[in-house]
């Protein structure tokens, strides 16, 4: 049986991110493709995603006041560790593709513009990029906006952004990655990712 794909849609937030990842897999279905959507850092059942998310959103259970910038992204590499092998690397193994909200840029991105040190957030990316060895994604899809959709401009959401910008311009060697334009509508970008796809012979040709 052949590999799945890995699909990562990867932004800031509200930049209509999670909107397209979670309907790229309708999309690839009516191309014949059977694609699951997955999130990092997750929240399914019996996860690390689930017991970070109770942490970050109600750290009052455990007793907690605050979690500092450092132990977060710590925490959401155990859930991205635990996700990549316990369900993304089992379903890409039975041939089903992966549309991924979410990825390593994520962790680096936001913990940079808390202003984590380059050095610690390298060690972590690293931890997650032996973990993920020998996938590689078939493309990333970045969506990227001059403003959040429905919230306020904030300059911790600029900065977010502005760590991604600079992924989207270090990576390319590593995976193919396109930017996706502010102004295209979901269907626009969809129609954008699966053009994508076929020219890179990921999603064969109508």
């Amino acid at each position: 049986m052949n590999l799945g794909h890995l699909i990562v849609v990867e932004g800031p937030e509200n930049t209509g991110k999670t909107t397209l990842a979670q309907v790229l897999p309708t999309a690839l279905a009516q191309r014949g493709v059977h694609a699951e959507y997955m999130s990092f850092p997750g929240r399914g059942t019996a996860s690390i995603g689930a017991v970070v998310y109770d942490l970050e959103h109600k750290p009052d259970r455990f007793g907690i006041t605050a979690l500092p910038a450092a132990t977060r992204q710590v925490l959401h590499l155990a859930a991205h560790l635990d996700a990549i092998e316990s369900r993304i690397k089992p379903a890409l193994a039975s041939g089903r593709w992966i549309v991924l909200d979410r990825y390593w840029w994520s962790m680096w991105a936001h913990g940079h513009a808390q202003g984590l040190s380059t050095t610690l957030l390298n060690q972590l990316v690293k931890i997650e990029c032996d973990a993920w060895q020998p996938i590689k994604p078939a493309v990333i899809f970045c969506t990227l906006r001059p403003a959040p959709f429905d919230d306020p401009l904030t300059p911790q959401w600029e900065a977010v952004q502005a760590a991604y910008r600079q992924l989207v311009e270090v990576q390319g060697a590593h995976a193919p990655i396109d930017q996706l334009g502010p102004t295209q509508s979901v269907e626009d970008r969809v129609i954008s990712c699966l053009a994508r796809l076929t020219t890179l012979g990921v999603l064969p040709r109508l």
